[in-house]
């Protein structure tokens, strides 16, 4: 339930298992067809205002979309792209699930684009009139003016009024449904972030484990270019050149090996993509930044020991 000035004008009626994506034919000029996919939506005419779902062309659906009228339907601008540049108004499409004995639908109007699960997806979507494609089960999508969470009531004695053996079930407003909806998804991503963290810090622990060694093995050699009159700075340059050849072959194996599992697991992610640049160089130069810093550390300690320790270093 949203806000509309009156609840009861209309009912929008949307099916509920919107959000697949289904084959769709498509005319694509005289005597050709293309399939593209796209979500069939079985709607009234009061749900494009109760959605505020914006007309930009044609004209919208009307009472006299009835069973008996021609078939007709609209589509949103990102189906319309689907002609590649022509005017989608006049053209026809149709179901491909239902087969090619199914009658070929006119489109009439372009609305604009909207969401149509809670993943703020702008999908290709196509909207059918309810009457000329009718439904056992049915959405009320309803705009009010007052909080929705009294409603619920009102709203069951309105449909109770029609049909009084009428099931009605899972009421709620928008945002509990796109909540919903996105419960699990957070969810995952809460731990995938977590995970995340702990593996970036226990990399960061074995980077500083592994070079605090590579410098402790060296505080002979630090000692004996000190007492030659070797510059700290000279000392941190040396190590720091040295480390960035590692760890240089390290982010570059890794990546590698990203690049090839990205390959493998790429038609898990969906609609993520699997090679993003950002994410490759902010993860390297943590990486990076992390390792001379594990490098400097050890390296500074080592340059305050006194060279004749450091040469009798074992």
């Amino acid at each position: 339930m949203h806000a509309q000035k009156d609840f009861f004008r209309p009912f929008s009626k949307l099916r509920a298992d919107q959000g697949a994506l289904s084959p769709i034919d498509i005319e694509n000029g005289p005597g050709a067809e293309a399939r593209v996919s796209a979500i069939p939506l079985k709607v009234s005419p009061g749900y494009f205002s109760a959605l505020r779902i914006t007309p930009r062309r044609g004209r919208a659906l009307s009472a006299q979309d009835a069973a008996s009228a021609a078939r007709v339907a609209l589509i949103n601008e990102t189906l319309a792209r689907s002609w590649r540049g022509e005017d989608p108004l006049g053209k026809r499409l149709r179901l491909a699930s239902l087969g090619p004995e199914h009658p070929w639908i006119t489109v009439v109007g372009v609305v604009g684009d909207s969401t149509t699960d809670g993943h703020k997806r702008l999908l290709p979507a196509v909207y059918l009139p309810f009457a000329q494609n009718p439904e056992r089960a049915m959405t009320f999508v309803v705009r009010t003016v007052t909080p929705p969470r009294g409603l619920e009531e009102p709203l069951k004695r309105a449909l109770w009024s029609v049909d009084k053996d009428q099931p009605v079930e899972g009421m709620g407003t928008l945002e509990q449904i796109a909540s919903d909806q996105l419960a699990g998804l957070y969810a995952m991503v809460r731990l995938i972030v977590a995970f995340a963290a702990l593996a970036l810090i226990l990399a960061l622990v074995g980077v500083y484990s592994v070079m605090s060694y590579f410098v402790a093995q060296r505080t002979r050699e630090i000692g004996v270019r000190m007492s030659l009159g070797a510059r700290p700075r000279d000392v941190v340059q040396m190590l720091a050149k040295e480390a960035m050849q590692l760890i240089a072959s390290g982010v570059v194996l890794g990546l590698v090996v990203t690049f090839v599992f990205g390959r493998l697991l790429g038609h898990e992610l969906g609609e993520i993509r699997p090679y993003d640049p950002l994410t490759f160089s902010c993860v390297s130069l943590v990486l990076m930044a992390s390792a001379l810093l594990a490098c400097y550390l050890p390296a500074r300690r080592a340059m305050q020991v006194d060279p004749m320790v450091a040469l009798r270093y074992e």
